[in-house]
C-alpha cells in the first residue's frame, strides 16, 4: 500500500488510478502507535480497540527491519504529504482496523480523491472484500461496486472506455486473486 503510494504520488512514472487498501501511508505514526500499544498507553477509538503488546512488538520489529530509523519512517510518510503526480486515488479503510488506525492516513486522505471508510471493518479486508453477512443491506460493507464505480469514471475521464469489472468481482476466473490484489492495492499504469 504504501509504495504503490509513494510510487503513484511522485513524478517518477504516470498512473491511470491507485487504490490503496488499509495502506500504512505513515509509517513513523503506526510506530508511535505500536510504541503506544506495547506501554498500554494507546487509546481505543470508537469501534476500534488496540494491539495487544505482544503484538505490537511483533508488527514494530517486523516494521524496524525494513525502515530501521524513525527519521527514515517519517520521511517517507511525509512523502505522501502531498499527491504531486494528481494520480485520482481512491483510499479504502476500515473502521476498526487496529493494524493501520484512521490517523495513520490522514495525509493520504486529504488528497485522495475519495476515501471509503467501512464501519466494523478490520485490516481483513486489505486481502479480500468483506461478504455481506446475514441481515445486512446487500452491499452495506462490499466496496467492490465503489472500486467498479471509481475505475470506471477515471477511464471514462481519461478517454479509455469502459471496463467489464466482472472479472475482479470473482464472477468467473479471467482474473486470479494475485491479479485481483495487485489491482486493488496498487495502481494501473498508463501506456
Amino acid at each position: 500500500g504504501y509504495f504503490a503510494l509513494a510510487l503513484a504520488a511522485q513524478k517518477i512514472l504516470r498512473f491511470d488510478f491507485c487504490i490503496p487498501i488499509c495502506p500504512v501511508a505513515h509509517p513513523n505514526r503506526r510506530a508511535t502507535y505500536l510504541k503506544n500499544c506495547i506501554s498500554q498507553n494507546a487509546k481505543p477509538t470508537a469501534g476500534c480497540g488496540v494491539h495487544t503488546a505482544e503484538a505490537a512488538t511483533r508488527i514494530l520489529n517486523s516494521q524496524l527491519s525494513f525502515w530501521e530509523t524513525e527519521e527514515a519512517m517519517e520521511a517517507a510518510g511525509e512523502c505522501l504529504r502531498e499527491n504531486n503526480n494528481a494520480v485520482p486515488t481512491l483510499l479504502i479503510m476500515g473502521a476498526a482496523d487496529t493494524n493501520v488506525p484512521m490517523h495513520v492516513c490522514e495525509l493520504v486522505q486529504a488528497w485522495a480523491t475519495r476515501t471509503i471508510v467501512l464501519g466494523g471493518a478490520g485490516h481483513d479486508i486489505q486481502s479480500s472484500p468483506p461478504v455481506a453477512k446475514e441481515g445486512m443491506e446487500d452491499g452495506f460493507q462490499l466496496y467492490l461496486p465503489d472500486i467498479e464505480r471509481f475505475v470506471k469514471t477515471v477511464r471514462m475521464e481519461l478517454g479509455m472506455g469502459d471496463i467489464n469489472m466482472s472479472a475482479l468481482s470473482g464472477e468467473n476466473d479471467l482474473c486470479s486473486n494475485a491479479q485481483r490484489k495487485l489491482l486493488f492495492c496498487c495502481c494501473s499504469r498508463k501506456g
